[in-house]
């Protein structure tokens, strides 16, 4: 258990404050809620101190591999918006530099988006035509019942307080607009770092090899869910998302990636399809969430009835 004569504020899902370190040692802040199993960081520095690292981080460089990356991963995705287009209007939420923006435009979208980084939103305006807001989506101030699609694309994660912000989702989405989450998998990466560390310390090498991505917070299927349902949401799907060949802007793609991404993803797919979605082992988990027509949130009494 962590320090108890701290008052660290309770788990964003379920309200608990029991919990315990998340790789079963004190290894960093990173916990697990013994409620639910949420994985969280314990953050000590402010929410203005976070969001300003996130605006000064150099994006000014990357490698062509990474581009080609999140171009990919865009290609993939898009298709998936337009069973929800009616309005055609759609906002990204740290949109970075608007490489899925860019293909939702090719696709005849009316693109929206905020990103705190100034150059990555010069990027975007430069090489897209993309107007992106300089702000989180909360300083937006769009209008309620706005967008049929909001989307996170490895970013709900690294808010602070992701609860309050799917709140503001909710409420600029219109009644049957949908939202789509990607994000790293905790049921994966806990388990994944765990194995490393035992390899590890057989052949200090292997440490190399771990590449878990723990944020400020790291969701499964079962604790984005329960989140999604808190903030109001329906008709919740969580599946195992397309990997990324680069994660950082420096990378480049070796040919072993080429070959473990796609072994690594159909291995997945396969477990979740033989256990019937309900075994996400993907290192990155899709999914998608519905506004009901019905626009008026349950209070959490009234949906126990």
């Amino acid at each position: 258990m962590t320090d108890s004569t701290v008052d660290y504020p309770p788990c964003i899902v379920c309200g608990s404050k029991l919990r315990t370190p998340a790789f079963g040692k004190i290894r960093l802040p990173i916990v697990r809620c013994l409620s639910c199993g949420l994985v969280y960081r314990i953050v000590q520095q402010d929410e203005k101190t976070i969001l300003d690292d996130y605006r000064e981080l150099d994006y000014s460089t990357f490698t062509q591999d990474w581009m080609k990356a999140r171009k990919h991963l865009s290609s993939v995705y898009v298709p998936h918006m337009d069973a929800y287009r009616s309005t055609n209007r759609i906002l990204d939420v740290g949109a970075g530099h608007g490489f899925f923006l860019s293909a939702c435009k090719d696709a005849g979208w009316n693109c929206y988006g905020v990103e705190l980084s100034p150059q990555a939103v010069a990027f975007a305006r430069e090489q897209y035509g993309l107007e992106i807001n300089p702000s989180t989506l909360e300083d937006a101030h769009f209008p309620e019942n706005y967008f049929d699609v909001v989307t996170f694309w490895n970013v709900l994660d690294q808010i602070l307080d992701p609860a309050r912000t799917l709140n503001e989702v909710y409420r600029v989405l219109r009644p049957g607009g949908a939202v789509f989450v990607r994000m790293p998998n905790s049921s994966f990466h806990i388990n994944a770092s765990k194995a490393f560390g035992k390899l590890a310390a057989i052949v200090p090498k292997f440490a190399r090899l771990d590449q878990t991505v723990i944020h400020l917070y790291s969701f499964n299927k079962n604790t984005i869910t329960r989140l999604l349902s808190n903030c109001g949401f329906t008709s919740i799907d969580v599946r195992g998302a397309a990997l990324s060949w680069s994660m950082t802007h420096d990378a480049r793609i070796s040919f072993p990636k080429r070959i473990i991404t796609p072994i690594v993803e159909k291995t997945a797919g396969i477990l979740a399809v033989i256990s019937g979605n309900t075994v996400q082992l993907n290192p990155s988990i899709l999914t998608s969430a519905v506004k009901p027509a019905v626009t008026e949130k349950l209070s959490t009494f009234d949906a126990q009835l």
